[in-house]
């Protein structure tokens, strides 16, 4: 092989290097991407179970206290009203 050849070998080396090192760096920068997104994704699904569940804690606190109002006026309404 002559020098020239040798040269062209090299640089062929150091043009893939670069080309990898650019294709490395585009991975890691995608990568970072979707973590993120995927982290956002988990932080708005915890947000919304959260709320779901203040949802039901007042739909719970509510229709135990409808039943105990329900109970209470049908203890106290006359019987007789209406009749």
């Amino acid at each position: 092989m002559s020098d020239r050849d040798l040269r062209d070998l090299w640089d062929a080396i150091d043009v893939l290097r670069t080309q990898q090192h650019v294709a490395n760096t585009l991975l890691a920068e995608i990568k970072t991407i979707l973590s993120e997104r995927c982290e956002g994704r988990g932080r708005r699904i915890q947000d919304l179970e959260a709320g779901l569940e203040q949802v039901r804690a007042r739909v719970w606190w509510f229709a135990g206290a409808s039943s105990a109002a329900a109970f209470v006026v049908s203890r106290l309404w006359p019987s007789g009203f209406g009749k």
